[in-house]
């Protein structure tokens, strides 16, 4: 296949499901990520498996005329996925790691519970302290282990609340008030990005969302 790939298929949109642009993007982290958008470029939903399941196209299906505006949604979704790599790839780890994998498993596991008793206070804190911290030594141990076994994402719920409730989850750092204060006054400083590598990780709040690649795109859009 050539670097890049669209097609337009018939979509019927819901108020909560509406049509936009499904993009697939191998990044130049070597990372591969999945993104819905609406016609705005808002996201849609980060579950894999609801983009995967709205991306699914019989054989003989028919391809629609592109959409006029086709190009600028993808673009839309290209930079949702970048910004999100950096907000959040950057200081997870490797994509390998143990808390890497946990927070992308624990993403898409509140995704798919929004809404519901699953989504406690507790898992979205210790979903944030993994976001903001590094973890234990001995959490990395039990969750790379947990993680090998194929645990389930409800019991790797269960699991990362119980480490944090007693206290075996993350390190947790004091900020750096006087170096995110220099950061805050001086965002147009050339060395801004070197600047923002000083802060330390605990003083960015999670973007819960995924540079150049490959980029399929799938539109679906009404008739």
């Amino acid at each position: 296949m050539p670097n890049v790939v669209y097609s337009t298929r018939a979509y019927a949109p819901t108020l909560e499901r509406p049509e936009g642009a499904l993009v697939y993007l191998r990044t130049a982290e070597d990372n591969d990520a999945l993104a819905w958008v609406d016609m705005d470029g808002n996201s849609v939903t980060e579950s894999q498996f609801e983009i995967l399941k709205a991306a699914e196209c019989a054989p003989g299906a028919p391809a629609l005329p592109r959409h006029e505006n086709h190009h600028e949604i993808v673009a839309k979704g290209v930079k949702l996925i970048v910004e999100t790599e950096r907000s959040v790839g950057g200081q997870l780890g490797r994509p390998s790691g143990a808390r890497f994998r946990t927070y992308e498993r624990l993403r898409s596991y509140l995704a798919a519970v929004k809404g519901t008793l699953f989504a406690t206070q507790d898992l979205l804190k210790a979903f944030e302290d993994i976001h903001r911290y590094p973890l234990v030594q001995s959490a990395t141990d039990i969750l790379n282990r947990q993680l090998k076994g194929g645990i389930s994402d409800p019991a790797l719920a269960e699991l990362v609340i119980a480490l944090r409730t007693d206290g075996r989850l993350c390190r947790v750092r004091e900020p750096a008030v006087a170096v995110v204060r220099r950061c805050a006054e001086t965002p147009h400083d050339p060395d801004w990005a070197n600047h923002r590598h000083s802060v330390p990780e605990d003083s960015y709040d999670p973007v819960l969302s995924l540079e150049k690649g490959r980029i399929p795109a799938l539109v679906p859009r009404a008739d």
